[in-house]
């Protein structure tokens, strides 16, 4: 992704259990070692849906992509708020670890 996107700054949502733990230290790990930065990382209760400020924070921080690991019910709000603030329309990317027949 990184060579194909030339993306060097990562921002990671993410739901508070070991599933989004495990994958951030993954992707931090190969974001590291192709010369990326993790420009912010941060873990929410599953329950949270309120992201205002985590979206102000990610466009404030300059990151070209959004290492997504949120669910529902939080998964939605965060990705209509991040819209709203204009991310995709500056070039921002979104990678989502999962869909399913929800979204």
């Amino acid at each position: 992704f990184m060579k194909t996107t030339g993306a060097k700054t990562f921002y990671l949502p993410s739901a508070d259990y070991i599933w989004p733990h495990l994958l951030n230290k993954a992707a931090s790990q190969i974001v590291r070692a192709n010369g990326g930065e993790i420009v912010g990382e941060e873990y929410f209760p599953l329950d949270t849906v309120d992201f205002r400020r985590t979206v102000e924070q990610i466009m404030a921080s300059g990151a070209e992509v959004v290492f997504n690991t949120l669910v529902p019910p939080g998964l939605t709000p965060f990705l209509d708020e991040l819209h709203k603030a204009g991310f995709g329309k500056r070039g921002g990317k979104i990678i989502c670890t999962y869909f399913d027949e929800n979204f």
